[in-house]
């Protein structure tokens, strides 16, 4: 998997609100991953493993697979939850003939956006005749949603990116959470949000607008839970 990117999807959550985070969080040496981001990331690889080799995940019980955050033992439940995903992309596939499956492609909105500081890297792209599905998978277990998502949503305009500039034009975008876990709260552990490629560019101003925010060297601190959550600088700005 590919580091991330200054304003990266991941995390615009954050910098979308609160500019003046991406000043200061560059001043905090990088902390270790914590378990549950490590666990997370283990399990985006076994997907990816699992999709470009065309196995189940089951096959991968007991075998050691390396990714940045070193080697691991790919164990049942992991698996599990994986195949959860195997399964919906299986049932997305199914419905629409040759399609294309992309695992672990980093995208990036340059095109229409006119910076390079925003790729990403989207676990899985469906890619049909005349409609794109972004598959976001989520290891953790505090219910994530499809619908106004910022991070989708830069994903979403960075594969778009990708196809206007080969002269490819498609109609829709679907943009889904998977997450297994969200099972153990009693919820279907999808979330998807339809719209149209049309309504998706009409967000490109407002991205632009949010980034260009965060290149001034006095850009602003906006304090809130849910930009604070997770930042490396709060409590200390």
């Amino acid at each position: 998997m590919s580091g991330h990117s200054k304003l990266s999807p991941s995390q615009r959550y954050r910098w979308a609100l609160c500019p003046g985070s991406v000043r200061e969080s560059a001043k905090i040496p990088e902390r270790p991953s914590s378990a549950a981001a490590i666990d997370g990331t283990h399990g985006h690889s076994l997907l990816e493993q699992a999709i470009k080799t065309e196995m189940p995940a089951s096959f991968f019980v007991g075998q050691e697979l390396v990714d940045h955050e070193g080697k691991f033992v790919v164990v049942k439940d992991q698996a599990e939850r994986v195949q959860f995903a195997l399964d919906y992309i299986a049932s997305r596939v199914a419905s629409n003939p040759g399609a294309e499956v992309i695992a672990e492609e980093r995208v990036d909105p340059a095109y229409l956006v006119g910076r390079d500081d925003l790729s990403g890297t989207v676990d899985v792209q469906i890619i049909g005749s005349t409609g794109i599905e972004i598959i976001d998978l989520k290891m953790g277990i505090n219910k994530v949603e499809a619908k106004d998502n910022p991070q989708l949503e830069q994903y979403g305009l960075g594969i778009i990116a990708k196809y206007m500039a080969m002269g490819r034009f498609f109609e829709t975008i679907a943009m889904t959470i998977v997450q297994p876990k969200a099972l153990e709260l009693g919820a279907s552990g999808i979330s998807t949000h339809y719209t149209t490629v049309a309504e998706l560019l009409g967000k490109v101003e407002q991205i632009k607008a949010e980034a260009a925010a965060t290149d001034d060297p006095d850009a602003p601190l906006v304090p809130g839970d849910k930009q604070c959550k997770y930042c490396p600088a709060a409590g200390g700005c």
